[in-house]
């Protein structure tokens, strides 16, 4: 059985003067003592000791009981809050602990620890020794482990001390609660503070809720109001390719020329079937390699062949048609006009030379436009001004392809290019996703206008719509063109996608910000700068659209490269510099084939495929 540590000792010693004092006699002391090996010396001093000990036992007892009720009070199990006043006798019994929870988590009772009583002293009446004889006490309710760890402190004192100012003190948080002064919150009334702080947290959600409606309702208000009712357009022209492979050409005018069109381009357009026809009901635009057209040593020929220099001819050209005036110039020389000639050459010819590096343009696509469509006998033209543009189309995959849904004026009231206009419904890159300079997962919409080419406002009149996780060639998609006088919008699929809105509410000369002066770039003279829109010195308010508002022309091309900036420099591992010039731009494009071919795929994703066109116009009175 496991022994008390306190009273093992005490009871050693207790033996010894139990079986010493056993029925003693006045007339026996001596003889008892002598019997029992003790002088009459030693008596008062194992008395005191004795005294010494038992003193030494009920101090710390007393300590022990102070300390077990400090740490009871201290743990609080389970909000269970009972009063830790003693009211019975100091030593560790049950009947001492009646008034002292014991801590669920650390104590138990333990039944198999030994405890003592005092002993009665010497000379005590027979009476105190009846009531104090040597007996067992119950054991204590604290476990056995943790008796030893309390009874080695040198000194538990100051925990009760500790306790005491504790319970004394009113500031003090860990202050035994009284049943008064246990939290009854249910009980309690909210304070108005907190009740302000709940109303005026759900008060602003919804005044957010609130306000996100508003301008829900705004925005749809604003667009329903000024959007293109389809009940106010007359259609002026539709084609959806299901007549044929052969109908469309009668709507449609494609364009021969291996200029570069002004931007350097790397192609030339035809009118071959292989890159412009009808199938399946839908109209394909496909750029295809020129060496396809030149026999087996295609690819030779377009950088000189074996004799180095190699000459293409197109017969079908249509320079004489697209250009202004057909092709007449005014003679530099004074006298009238003459025949650009040097504009025919570039046009309608191409010789590649290896010494000069010179080649053919390695690319062939398609460029097909609305300029030339007459059909008055049935109501129809192939030109809007003010009205909607629809064209639901699918736009290639391949790096460095160009594609573009745009418009042209049909005459050039305000001068040459930008002067009169251009409308840009949407352009793309063929260039995968991975693109740093916006791939086929962008589509721009974009106006160009300006007084000069140097001075084209289109960086004040673009944007663009993206999707982040495909390109514009996995699908078709629906590009539309609104233009009224007041505002112009270019939007894909719905209005929530706009790429383009610019309202005209201040003329387009302000709109640039233009310098008040020029350089004549043929004189080299300083030049005041004239508004090219203004109406008697100045720009009218019923003519801020000007100049988009003209009569323009639809046109639908793929294009290969160029050298404009479309494509600018060190951006996705471009093959080619714009400053080296089209000519070295266009060789350095055409070396690196492999590289940019395989992207283009073997089938017919290189391709721009368009469902259907749409033009209205607002209808007269």
């Amino acid at each position: 059985m496991a022994q008390d540590p306190f009273a093992s000792p005490v009871i050693s010693r207790r033996s010894s003067l139990r079986a010493n004092q056993s029925e003693p006699s006045s007339g026996d002391s001596t003889a008892s003592l002598r019997e029992s090996n003790v002088l009459p010396g030693d008596e008062d001093r194992e008395r005191d000791r004795q005294i010494q000990a038992e003193a030494q036992r009920r101090q710390t007892e007393e300590e022990l009981a102070n300390a077990t009720s400090y740490l009871a009070s201290q743990q609080r199990p389970r909000n269970h809050y009972r009063s830790y006043t003693r009211s019975g006798p100091s030593t560790p019994t049950s009947a001492s602990f009646a008034n002292i929870p014991t801590p669920y988590s650390v104590m138990s009772t333990h039944t198999n620890s030994p405890a003592v009583s005092f002993v009665p002293l010497p000379g005590s009446n027979s009476a105190n020794a009846s009531s104090t004889a040597i007996r067992k006490a119950p054991a204590p309710r604290m476990r056995s482990t943790l008796l030893p760890a309390l009874m080695h402190r040198p000194a538990l004192s100051f925990l009760t001390e500790k306790k005491d100012n504790a319970d004394n003190d009113p500031t003090n948080p860990y202050k035994d609660p009284t049943h008064s002064e246990v939290p009854k919150p249910w009980l309690q009334k909210p304070s108005p503070r907190i009740l302000i702080s709940y109303l005026m947290v759900y008060g602003m959600i919804l005044l957010g809720f609130g306000a996100g409606a508003l301008q829900c309702y705004f925005t749809y208000r604003d667009v329903k109001y000024n959007r293109m009712d389809r009940a106010q357009l007359c259609k002026v022209f539709e084609d959806d390719f299901s007549d044929g492979p052969e109908a469309w050409k009668d709507r449609w005018f494609r364009e021969v020329d291996m200029s570069g069109f002004g931007n350097g381009q790397f192609e030339m357009t035809t009118s071959s079937d292989k890159n412009v026809y009808v199938e399946d009901g839908k109209l394909w635009l496909m750029p295809t390699l020129t060496a396809e057209s030149l026999g087996d040593s295609g690819w030779n020929n377009v950088f000189g062949g074996d004799t180095g220099v190699y000459t293409y001819n197109i017969t079908d050209c249509t320079f004489n048609q697209t250009a202004k005036d057909a092709g007449f110039i005014d003679n530099p020389k004074g006298g009238g006009k003459i025949f650009d000639y040097d504009g025919y050459a570039r046009a309608c010819s191409a010789t590649a030379n290896s010494t000069a590096g010179t080649i053919i343009p390695p690319v062939q696509s398609a460029r097909i436009s609305t300029k030339f469509f007459n059909g008055t006998e049935r109501g129809e033209k192939g030109s809007v001004k003010y009205g909607r543009v629809e064209v639901r189309a699918k736009m290639p995959r391949g790096d460095w392809l160009w594609p573009a849904i745009w418009m042209l004026p049909t005459d050039d009231a305000y001068g040459s290019w930008p002067r009169s206009g251009e409308i840009d419904i949407v352009e793309s890159r063929g260039n995968d996703l991975r693109y740093t300079n916006r791939g086929r997962n962008y589509v721009q919409g974009a106006l160009n206008w300006g007084p000069t080419p140097a001075l084209n406002g289109v960086g004040k009149s673009y944007s663009w719509w993206s999707d982040k996780r495909k390109g514009f060639d996995e699908g078709f998609h629906t590009y539309v063109l609104e233009w009224t006088p007041s505002w112009i919008r270019i939007y894909v699929d719905t209005r929530l996608h706009t790429l383009l809105e610019i309202k005209f509410d201040h003329p387009f000369f302000e709109r640039g910000d233009f310098p008040s002066t020029i350089i004549n770039s043929t004189t080299g003279a300083l030049e005041q700068l004239a508004d090219p829109w203004a109406s008697s010195g100045q720009s009218a308010k019923n003519r801020w659209s000007a100049p988009f508002d003209k009569d323009f022309y639809l046109i639908l091309n793929v294009a290969v490269g160029g050298t404009n900036g479309w494509f600018p420099e060190v951006q996705g591992n471009k093959p080619w510099f714009n400053s080296n010039g089209r000519d070295g731009a266009m060789r350095d494009f055409a070396l690196a084939k492999e590289r940019w071919l395989p992207s283009w795929g073997t089938g017919q994703s290189r391709a721009m495929v368009v469902d259907y066109v749409r033009m209205y116009e607002r209808c007269s009175a």
